[in-house]
């Protein structure tokens, strides 16, 4: 199965942050317990127009500019031909990672407490050199349609901060397709034009709910 590129734009860019591979022992604190505001709870919900369900209906990728705190952050909606138990499990497939997104080398689940799980991720490639991060993802384990993330603070990633949240909900006008909501926010520990962040960002949130989309509509398929 062809791996997404999610992560090749994103980090492609890092190139002005990282100059040398940063190795960190598991046991090291992350140097703060968050700079950005993280999702304590369920995320706001964001309206959509018709014209907005005319352009998923289309296939095309929706973005909103949801307010959290006094930051602005974008929000991509896709239409995917599954349902919200599907699309979940995709999401929370942290082993198939590195086979479905190029930059992802391997990964690690390195606790998991009920519905929060804990990941090491570490990504390569010829721009960024190694970039490892550690996320704690509070995932549905029922009928929630909304999960968060931030990093592991209690662990020392090469990312400075970052939190966000996906939400799947069933397409109002055809119960057959669901709604997946992605955003992202992070903050590098270098610092670089904003523009460039922006880049970043922008790269992930539509790669990201490409892969899902296919991955989701892949094993829909397989079920019949």
């Amino acid at each position: 199965m062809k791996k997404s590129n999610v992560f090749i734009v994103s980090f492609c860019l890092l190139t002005v942050i990282f100059s040398s591979h940063a190795v960190y022992s598991n046991i090291s604190a992350h140097e703060h317990q968050g700079i950005l505001t993280p999702y304590l709870g369920e995320p706001e919900r964001i309206v959509l127009k018709e014209k907005d369900f005319q352009k998923l209906k289309k296939g095309k990728a929706i973005f909103k500019k949801q307010l959290v705190g006094d930051n602005k952050r974008a929000v991509v909606i896709t239409r995917v031909k599954a349902d919200s138990s599907t699309i979940w499990s995709v999401i929370k497939d942290f082993d198939s990672y590195p086979e479905w997104i190029d930059d992802i080398k391997s990964m690690e689940i390195y606790r998991q407490e009920e519905s929060t799980i804990y990941v090491r991720f570490d990504v390569e490639n010829r721009y960024s050199g190694k970039v490892t991060w550690y996320a704690r993802h509070n995932y549905p384990s029922d009928s929630r349609e909304w999960g968060t993330w931030t990093l592991d603070y209690d662990r020392m990633s090469d990312l400075d901060d970052s939190v966000g949240f996906w939400r799947v909900s069933i397409d109002p006008e055809d119960p057959a397709y669901s709604l997946v909501f992605y955003s992202t926010s992070l903050k590098l520990k270098t610092r670089v034009p904003q523009f460039i962040v922006r880049i970043i960002i922008n790269a992930k949130l539509k790669q990201s709910t490409q892969w899902v989309q296919q991955q989701s509509e892949s094993r829909m398929t397989s079920m019949y």
